[in-house]
C-alpha cells in the first residue's frame, strides 16, 4: 500500500532558494513490505548548502544482494546503525517544516509516510518539489529522466551514486539547473503548473497559452479512470489540458476530479478516491457525462 496517495502536503511550482532535499536507500520498490537502509537531508539557504543530515538505518532482514550491488551498502555495514525508530524522529525534526525538494520525491516520501506508521510516530505533512516533474516539462526532448541522465545533462559529478547523502548533493546541483532554465526561459508560476502547459506546446516550453481562468477545469487537478465511450482517454485528458487542467495519473489528497469510464467502479483509482473523500478530501467524482458537463 503506497501511502502518499494519502499525503497532505502540497506540490509547489515556484523556484525556491529556501528548502531541504531529501533521499533515501531502501531495500527494494514497495515502501509497504521494504526497509529503508539510509536517509539524508541537505538544507539549503539562499541556494547554498549549509547544513547536512545522513545516517545509515538497521534493517530487520537481510538486505537483498541485487541492492548491495547497487547502493554498495552492506548487511554488515548497517548491523550497528540507529534503527528506523531512533533515526528517523530526529530526520523529522532536523527538517522542521523546510519545503522538501527531491528526485522522484513522492518514492521517498512514500518511505518515509511508512516508517511513521511503523514507528508510530506522528507522519509529516512537508510541501514538496519534485525534479522529476520539473525536468519532464523543462527537458523534453530527453528520453530519460533519472538522476543519473540528468547528471549527466547538466555534467554534475554524483560521487557515490545510490548512496542517499551523494544523491541529495547531485539533485540539489539539478535543482539548481533546472531553476536556471525557469529563469532562462521566463517562465512564471503559471507556466510551471505541471499540466496546465499544451500538450503541443511541450515541444517550446517558452510558448505559452491563455485559459480562460474562470473555468471550472482551471488549474485543477485531474485523473482519467477507465474506458470511456464517446472519445478515447487521451483526446479526454488533451480536452481538460485545453481548459487549463492539471492532468495527472495518480489518486492523492491534492487531486480536485476523478472522471471515470463505463465499469470503473470497482477500480483501484476509484475506490481511493471514495476512501480519500471520506478521510476529508475536497475531491469530486464523476462519470464520462458528467466531464462533458464541467466542459461545456
Amino acid at each position: 500500500m503506497n501511502l502518499f496517495w494519502i499525503y497532505q502536503g502540497k506540490e509547489l511550482t515556484t523556484p525556491l532558494q529556501d528548502y531541504t532535499v531529501i533521499d533515501v536507500e531502501t531495500t527494494g520498490l514497495k515502501a509497504d513490505l521494504c526497509e529503508i537502509t539510509e536517509i539524508s537531508g541537505v538544507r539549503v539557504r539562499g541556494q547554498k548548502n549549509v547544513a547536512e543530515f545522513s545516517s545509515l538505518v538497521r534493517t530487520l532482514h537481510p538486505i537483498p544482494d541485487n541492492i548491495i550491488s547497487l547502493t554498495g551498502i552492506s548487511n554488515e555495514m548497517v548491523k550497528d546503525a540507529p534503527e528506523l525508530e531512533e533515526v528517523l524522529p530526529a530526520f523529522l525534526e532536523w527538517l522542521g517544516d523546510d519545503v522538501l525538494v527531491g528526485q522522484n520525491i513522492p518514492f521517498d516520501i512514500s518511505f518515509l509516510l511508512h516508517g511513521c506508521r511503523s514507528a508510530r510516530i506522528e507522519p509529516f505533512h512537508n510541501d514538496y518539489e519534485d525534479t522529476l516533474s520539473f525536468s519532464r516539462l523543462l527537458l523534453p526532448e530527453m528520453p530519460h529522466h533519472r538522476l543519473g541522465n540528468l547528471c549527466d545533462h547538466f555534467g554534475i559529478v554524483n560521487e557515490q551514486a545510490h548512496r542517499s547523502l551523494s544523491d541529495c548533493r547531485a539533485t540539489f546541483e539539478v535543482y539548481k539547473r533546472l531553476c536556471g532554465l525557469i529563469e532562462e526561459k521566463k517562465l512564471t508560476a503559471h507556466d510551471l503548473s505541471f499540466g496546465i502547459l499544451h500538450l503541443e506546446d511541450k515541444k517550446d516550453v517558452s510558448v505559452r497559452r491563455e485559459y480562460d481562468r474562470s473555468h471550472p477545469l482551471y488549474g485543477k487537478r485531474v485523473v482519467f479512470t477507465g474506458s470511456f465511450k464517446r472519445q478515447k482517454r487521451k483526446e479526454l485528458e488533451a480536452m481538460a489540458s485545453d481548459c487549463g487542467a492539471v492532468v495527472v495519473h495518480e489518486i492523492s489528497f491534492t487531486t480536485d476530479y476523478l472522471f471515470y469510464g463505463e465499469g470503473s467502479e470497482n477500480a483501484v483509482r476509484f475506490k481511493k478516491a471514495e476512501l480519500l473523500k471520506e478521510q476529508g478530501a475536497q475531491l469530486q467524482i464523476f462519470n464520462e457525462d458528467g466531464f462533458f458537463e464541467l466542459l461545456a
